[in-house]
């Protein structure tokens, strides 16, 4: 994802505008060498399906005050990227009010909206399967999320 999407000009920009991003490994001996993927082509690391990966990274966007708004194991592409900082966004303004408070009937926006996104990323089943699961659990505080390796955390500004 580093070559591919976080490179990509319409990603750095949402990120800058609206995030602040912070890079997690959970697990360190999990590292891979700078070079790692020397000798592949943009194409092919373009071409990596979506929703693999799920072992090894998860994109997580964030309230300030910690709620996982939106969460995606394995790799996504640009669009999808994009998709899920949208979805955050969208989040944040329906859940809280300008100080961060929880709004009324926030848990129900929330298991809505990724009951939505469940149906939306059908065609990436790791993706689908997550917003299921957000769904049915509802908000977590990130201190709750287990299932990642390296994980790009980002908070909303």
């Amino acid at each position: 994802m580093r070559t591919v999407v976080f490179s990509d000009e319409r990603v750095a920009r949402r990120i800058n505008e609206h995030f602040v991003a912070a890079w997690k490994n959970v697990e360190p001996q999990e590292k891979f060498p700078d070079g790692w993927n020397s000798g592949r082509s943009e194409e092919s690391l373009r071409s990596y399906p979506p929703g693999r990966g799920a072992g090894n990274i998860t994109s997580i966007f964030a309230a300030p005050d910690g709620t996982v708004l939106t969460g995606v194991t394995g790799f996504l592409t640009v669009d999808g990227f994009l998709a899920e900082a949208e979805r955050a966004l969208r989040l944040r303004e329906r859940m809280f009010d300008g100080a961060f408070r929880p709004k009324e009937g926030a848990h129900e926006v929330f298991k809505s909206e990724h009951r939505e996104a469940a149906e939306s990323t059908r065609d990436n089943g790791v993706a689908a399967r997550a917003h299921q699961q957000q769904a049915r659990e509802g908000p977590l505080k990130i201190e709750k999320v287990t299932s990642w390796t390296f994980g790009l955390f980002l908070a909303i500004k």
